[in-house]
């Protein structure tokens, strides 16, 4: 939302922000930081690398036992990360 040009910034802004409404969020916590480390350690020594970002979401979902929802393919390298079903996830226009 933020790179869009001036005529979308305003409805990509709104649909975001109408989504993190409804979206808890959660602290990076100590519990989060060592499933990060863990996982990030596993994955160099196996020659896999992934966007810090997605690690750092990865490790969430792992350390709170959650299924994560995302049509990136690099969280399909990650062990023990559940996955949930797409589905039709409406886009922003």
């Amino acid at each position: 939302m933020h790179r869009a040009d001036p005529a979308r910034a305003t409805t990509r802004t709104a649909y975001v922000e109408a989504i993190l409404e409804g979206v808890p969020t959660l602290p990076i916590d100590m519990l989060i930081a060592r499933t990060y480390a863990r996982l990030s350690a596993s994955l160099t020594a196996g020659g896999t690398r992934i966007k810090m970002n997605d690690l750092w979401i990865a490790a969430t979902a792992i350390a709170h036992n959650f299924q994560l929802m995302a049509t990136d393919a690099d969280f399909d390298r990650v062990p023990g990360l559940r996955r949930a079903p797409i589905g039709d996830i409406p886009r922003p226009r």
